[in-house]
């Protein structure tokens, strides 16, 4: 078992992430928050993953000969007017303690600049050997959103916009103001298509010559702190001041109103067609940043990294823009992603084979079988269980589907998933309310057989990671009930048996019972946590909410 280490140092990064890179393979990419329980990782060094990776590859600090950190940290030192003064010792010792990792070598240290290590972690993996290239995120160094062309293995920046017109931080700032987590603008996401734009992109920013502006003018000192997200967010909070008077407080505390809008999504009619709103204005402005890069380029190949890239219903309006023609939108689209970027930028070849993203932590029958006796549980242990679970999913059970090496990236593919039958109009209702505990009108996504994908998805295209959203056929919408958002759309993953053949093999058994090629995939964590990492992890879930079944490997637990 992997052991969970002390972290104790501080920095200002959220999403820690390691990746490790022998002889130009990938590895092993892990997450930080998944080893220490603490969600999102914020304020440290991912001293857990780091160790993950090099323990996975039988390998020491002293067997590495080049550490890539993604944030140039020297550089940021300078913005605030202080001097660099840390040798490479030092930043070693701070980064991999001597009292954890005891490296005795002294691999050399590169500071890699953060939208740099996001462009690098998309280009390299999109198999474009030309291609416009979007950095979209709340704030790298001095940086919100970059524009580059990549071709023949390089990167060239054609445009940089700085903080005070991040969209990472607009998106916040409005999913703070509406009444939900600045942490989890996916949530306006979600909610966003419930209401009506009343607003455009217009109002607030306009683009010239490939460059964001704020329409209204900017009291944002951008030389006062390092960090200026507080500065950005109370320009937003004055902004939506002007149209709703306060922010909404209703969704914390779940008011019920007497509208019928709010009495489904709890709280009034008008922040939701704020939310709305944001949508629409965010897909507007990064439609027009794509539709400028392709005019002055002539690149229609696109690429897009960031944590601003995680929002897969924008990505659905870029992939069915005619003026797009292939999309690649980084799984790992937020900060870890630069772990894997900065790694990739300082190898002599950038270009990686990127079929999937199983790149953390397995389990052996061994270790699995002695935490169920350690814990007295019941199992079975089952040669079939791909069928077994399939029986269980098309009966209407909820299921905890733990197999393999873990994904990384904030979504689930099929190895650390929660699982139902979307057949069943109220399986969204069931696992919303009884599994995650979380806000009953937020959706979930179905995994569905790549061979079935032209059944399900209008303009469908192959969608292994689950970051693009999609309109259902009309004729199909019956038959996906419990995934199936109010706008008619789906966020789906398509599942090829090539990359995980015992998830197709097990959604192939859902097809022969229900007549449907797929499942309702969801996170494997609850409301406020990390995605599971380990089998304890899935155990303590597991019987922390209403799951009715647990498959880890071929163990099947249930509740007695």
């Amino acid at each position: 078992m992997q052991k969970v280490l002390p972290n104790t140092q501080s920095l200002p990064l959220h999403d820690a992430a390691s990746t490790l890179i022998i002889d130009g393979t990938i590895s092993g990419i892990a997450e930080e928050e998944r080893f220490t329980r603490l969600k999102h990782s914020y304020n440290t060094f991912p001293l857990n993953a780091a160790a993950y990776c090099l323990s996975n590859a039988g390998l020491t600090l002293d067997d590495i000969d080049l550490v890539a950190v993604y944030w140039d940290m020297p550089y940021s030192a300078r913005l605030k007017g202080e001097n660099w003064r840390y040798t490479n010792r030092e930043i070693l010792d701070l980064i991999f303690p001597r009292e954890i990792f005891g490296h005795k070598q002294e691999p050399k240290v590169e500071f890699v600049n953060h939208h740099f290590a996001h462009a690098v972690s998309a280009y390299s993996c999109s198999n474009f050997e030309k291609a416009l290239v979007l950095v979209l995120d709340g704030q790298g160094e001095n940086a919100s959103t970059t524009i580059w062309v990549g071709e023949n293995g390089h990167l060239t920046k054609l445009r940089e916009m700085d903080s005070a017109v991040s969209l990472g931080y607009f998106y916040e700032s409005l999913t703070e103001y509406i009444g939900l987590e600045s942490n989890e603008p996916g949530k306006t996401m979600g909610l966003a298509p419930y209401g009506k734009p009343f607003l455009n992109a217009s109002d607030f920013f306009k683009i010239e010559d490939g460059l964001i502006r704020l329409l209204h003018p900017a009291t944002i000192n951008m030389k006062s702190e390092f960090d200026e997200q507080k500065q950005v967010r109370e320009y937003w909070f004055r902004q939506f001041a002007q149209i709703i008077a306060k922010p909404n407080k209703s969704m914390t505390q779940y008011d019920v109103r007497t509208a019928q809008l709010s009495r489904l999504v709890g709280f009034d009619e008008a922040y939701v067609n704020l939310a709305a709103s944001g949508q629409k204005i965010l897909e507007e402005v990064v439609l027009q940043l794509i539709e400028w890069g392709i005019e002055n380029t002539g690149i229609d190949r696109v690429c897009i990294a960031g944590g601003v890239g995680l929002n897969c219903v924008m990505n659905g309006k870029i992939l069915s823009s005619p003026k797009v023609r292939e999309l690649f939108i980084q799984p790992i689209a937020h900060d870890a992603g630069a772990a894997l970027g900065s790694a990739i930028s300082v190898c002599d070849e950038w270009k990686k084979q990127f079929s999937h993203i199983y790149l953390g932590p397995e389990f052996n029958h061994s270790e699995i079988e002695s935490m169920l006796k350690e814990f007295k549980l019941k199992y079975d242990f089952a040669g079939d269980i791909e069928e077994r679970i399939a029986e269980k999913l098309s009966e209407g059970f909820l299921v905890g589907w733990f197999q393999g090496r873990m994904e990384v990236g904030p979504r689930a593919l099929g190895n650390r998933s929660i699982l139902a039958n979307p057949v069943l109009p109220d399986a969204k209702d069931r696992v919303n309310k009884y599994v995650k505990f979380r806000e009953n009108w937020r959706p979930f996504a179905p995994s569905i057989l790549e061979e079935y994908k032209e059944d399900f998805l209008v303009k469908a295209v192959s969608s292994p990671y689950m970051i693009l959203n999609f309109e259902v056929p009309a004729e199909s919408r019956d038959k996906l009930k419990g995934v199936i958002h109010v706008d008619g759309t789906i966020r789906a993953q398509t599942v090829s048996k090539n990359v995980n053949p015992r998830y197709w093999k097990m959604i192939n058994h859902v097809y022969k019972k229900t007549g449907v090629p797929a499942v309702l995939n969801t996170s494997f964590n609850i409301k406020g946590e990390p995605i599971v990492c380990t089998p304890r992890d899935a155990v303590r879930t597991f019987f922390s909410c209403g799951l009715d079944y647990l498959a880890i490997e071929n163990y099947l637990i249930q509740k007695v």
